[in-house]
């Protein structure tokens, strides 16, 4: 389940975010293991079922992938955090559906999930050889 929150921080700052975590206990654990103190803690409601786009054929590209890569690569030499280069790179990339999965490994991985880790859940993207070299 996914959950919308609202935090501080030990310096007084508020956060926002979206977290995934099984329920909402393990939702406040997670936060609190990355110093955050909850202020707001609410289920996202899953859209309806119609609502979802049907992508049989819609697969991205390699030429998305490999720009994708060698994006992050400058982020990461630049130290730019993981998070913050997933939703830059979401943000600069045109493919709706590509786009869509980059803000989900960014939400995973601000959830706990280690990177390659939020991979392997896209096998459809990500071969397990990308996979492999990330780890």
């Amino acid at each position: 389940m996914k959950y919308n929150y609202q935090a501080r921080t030990k310096k007084g700052e508020t956060q926002t975010g979206i977290i995934e975590a099984s329920s909402r206990e393990a939702a406040t654990t997670l936060l609190r293991k990355h110093e955050l103190y909850v202020t707001i803690l609410e289920e996202v409601a899953a859209p309806p079922l119609y609502a979802k786009r049907i992508k049989i054929f819609e697969r991205v590209s390699r030429s998305d992938i490999v720009l994708f890569s060698r994006q992050l690569s400058i982020m990461f030499k630049s130290k730019v955090p993981l998070v913050e280069a997933l939703r830059v790179l979401s943000a600069q990339t045109r493919d709706p559906g590509f786009k869509e999965k980059i803000l989900e490994l960014s939400e995973e991985v601000e959830g706990g999930t280690s990177f390659s880790g939020a991979l392997s859940r896209h096998p459809e993207i990500f071969s397990s050889f990308y996979i492999a070299m990330v780890k």
